[in-house]
């Protein structure tokens, strides 16, 4: 079993545009998507999970 696993930031980092009004649905379908291209992510890793990740990476641009 590999242990090794992407960077769930990061494939959003990579694969979205921020400031999108994103909802649970559509964190399930990137998620789905990175997984389909071949990120690899524990099973802790939900489309809730990348949902929060992504707004939290939203605000965090904000303040910059």
């Amino acid at each position: 079993m590999n242990d090794i696993y992407d960077d769930p930031i990061e494939m959003l980092m990579n694969t979205t545009n921020p400031g999108e009004a994103w909802t649970l649905e559509d964190a399930g379908t990137c998620l789905s998507e990175a997984e389909a291209n071949g990120w690899q992510f524990p099973d802790y890793v939900t489309p809730q999970l990348i949902l929060d990740m992504y707004y939290d990476m939203e605000s965090e641009e904000g303040d910059e």
